[in-house]
């Protein structure tokens, strides 16, 4: 699959769109005929021309597992899957007790109502959904056929295993814009467009997201539910942005310059002043440790972290000034499979301000998840959870350190050495998808 803490679900909810099961589907030759035309269509309506003929088939639920598997093990071995597993839960975003894999391909299966597969240049077609709503799901899968003809979709499958919020953002460009195209094929008898919504995009956008109702995308945790939907969600309401104002050619120009970030996703006007992340880099690997994860959150991830026990308008808040971050996750030396890893994540914001409210916001969430003060410990604002490890939050300026899940007796060296190790840089001038 992909690359970090999201990894498993990114990849392939790009290229895929989203609809509810069915116990019987259409015939086909109905499906293949009504693609055809719909092709004819989607070309015309989105303004890219079909280059060549778009190879198509019908697939079945368990078709779509085997190949969702086979995807998996291309891109992830098992241990990477098993450290992404261990890094989010030692981050409170899934169940102590979750099979990650698992409930990623029982979500996956449950919610992917047909795909485009730009490694093989075939558009997989949903065998279980009745004709009446094949239409829409036909239209967004054929305008991802359409994208790979002229903006090389290839590229953006490939893993970023170490930036998740890079791969979100190019997630979300690539669904919204599919998402818009078939939202403004629904409207062509009205004669409106995207940039006509308005506010009411939201309740279009929560309508794409066909399995709401479903008892797989109910049970699964929040988080994988908010990953799996924010490419349409947000990306839908990026693209009417540039609706609003502009044809579709302006989407293709943003393909050439794609976002980098979660944040340019949620606030477009800082794609368009090309503000780019602060670049912060992972320092020296503390002594008797191993390092098994780094990865760049962003926005919208680390939004999510504080939503869970803060609420959504304060978690917003918090994480609105947000200018860059990396985290490293380490597990020691020789230790036994399941144990939580360490955590050191270093952020970076606009304004001392900024830093301050994240800083605030981030103890109270340790505060939540903890519980409790160890005045032994120095420094005294240091949490300690109930296996005896140490949560401390601690700012300089602009910057905040967060230590989750520290051994004990390694609190006193590990603070100094990532303010003297990691290294904080310029914003970034990177424009490529990888």
């Amino acid at each position: 699959m992909r690359e970090t803490t999201c990894s498993i679900v990114a990849v392939f909810i790009v290229f895929g769109a989203l609809g509810p099961a069915s116990a019987q589907g259409p015939s086909v030759v109905k499906l293949l005929k009504q693609a055809d035309q719909l092709a004819r269509e989607t070309s015309r309506l989105r303004g890219l021309r079909r280059r060549r003929p778009i190879s198509m088939g019908v697939v079945t639920r368990k078709q779509i597992l085997q190949r969702v598997r086979e995807r998996l093990n291309q891109d992830y071995t098992d241990q990477e899957i098993a450290n992404d597993s261990l890094v989010l839960k030692r981050l409170g975003l899934l169940p102590l007790a979750l099979d990650y894999r698992q409930a990623v391909l029982d979500l996956l299966t449950d919610q992917i109502g047909g795909f485009y597969d730009p490694r093989r240049q075939e558009l997989n077609i949903a065998a279980w959904l009745p004709l009446a709503m094949q239409r829409p799901a036909l239209v967004h899968e054929i305008c991802h056929a359409l994208q790979d003809q002229h903006f090389r979709l290839k590229r953006f499958v490939v893993p970023l295993k170490e930036n998740s919020d890079r791969q979100l953002a190019q997630a979300a460009l690539v669904e919204g814009d599919c998402s818009g195209v078939m939202i403004e094929h629904l409207l062509l008898p009205t004669g409106r467009e995207l940039g006509m919504l308005g506010p009411v995009i939201e309740r279009f956008a929560r309508g794409l997201v066909g399995g709401q109702g479903s008892s797989v995308f109910r049970k699964a945790s929040p988080f994988l539910r908010e990953v799996l939907t924010f490419p349409y969600l947000y990306g839908l309401k990026f693209i009417q942005h540039l609706r609003a104002k502009h044809r579709w050619s302006m989407v293709d120009k943003v393909f050439a310059r794609p976002p980098t970030t979660t944040e340019q996703i949620m606030h477009p006007q800082k794609y368009h002043a090309a503000e780019q992340p602060i670049l912060v880099r992972v320092g020296a690997t503390p002594k008797g440790f191993a390092l098994i994860k780094r990865d760049t959150l962003g926005e919208f991830q680390l939004m999510l972290l504080l939503k869970l026990k803060l609420g959504a308008d304060s978690a917003h808040q918090a994480v609105a000034g947000w200018g860059g971050d990396r985290l490293a996750a380490y597990l020691p030396e020789g230790v036994k499979d399941g144990t939580l890893p360490m955590i050191l994540m270093l952020s970076v914001w606009d304004s001392e301000q900024d830093a301050q409210q994240f800083e605030t916001a981030q103890r109270k969430l340790f505060v939540g998840r903890v519980g409790r003060l160890q005045p032994s410990v120095a420094p005294s604002d240091t949490l300690v959870d109930a296996e005896g490890r140490y949560w401390r939050v601690v700012r300089r300026k602009n910057a905040v350190l967060s230590i989750i899940g520290a051994p004990s007796g390694s609190l006193a060296d590990l603070e100094p050495a990532v303010w003297k190790t990691w290294r904080i840089g310029a914003h970034s001038a990177e424009r490529s998808t990888r």
